[in-house]
């Protein structure tokens, strides 16, 4: 049920994405309730992302991103968890509704935005019953600033990113 999950990092020299599943619009398929893995990860970058409510300069990056596209078939709320091979690695996510979009207008159309977590701790992330209320900036690890966001309701015949 994953959107789009990229390690947070300001922008240095990485080459440009080309794996199937690193560009919004070659996002792999997901359905149903089975566990994925993702083995490998290509050190690249593609573009910006804007983040609701984070600002003062920061710049998202979709580094190392993998990007998963799924149209809802039940509404409800949408929980998952993104577990890093290596839990010391920090894994931030956000989720997006491209209902008949071009999947690509997550780089220019704030709005399509749902929810998503950028928080600066490393470990577990995703959404939960029990997750913050608003989407977590960049921030220091020190700072215990919550992994999870709240579990959106998604409806079902919308498509997300």
């Amino acid at each position: 049920m994953l959107l789009a999950a990229s390690f947070f990092s300001v922008h240095t020299s990485y080459g440009q994405c080309t794996s199937l599943g690193q560009t919004p619009s070659t996002a792999f398929p997901v359905c149903g309730t089975t566990v994925f893995q993702q083995t490998t990860v290509p050190i690249c970058y593609t573009r910006a992302l804007e983040v609701p409510g984070c600002n003062g300069g920061t710049i998202y990056w979709d580094k190392n991103p993998y990007w998963y596209r799924f149209t809802c078939f039940v509404s409800g709320s949408l929980a998952f968890t993104i577990t890093p091979n290596d839990l010391n690695d920090d894994y931030d996510w956000q989720l997006y509704d491209i209902t008949g979009r071009n999947p690509d207008y997550v780089f220019t159309n704030v709005a399509l935005v749902v929810t998503g977590n950028w928080s600066g701790s490393s470990g577990t992330t995703g959404a939960s019953a029990t997750g913050s209320a608003t989407i977590q900036c960049a921030s220091n690890p020190a700072s215990s600033t919550p992994r999870f966001a709240r579990s959106p309701n998604i409806v079902a015949g919308r498509t997300y990113l």
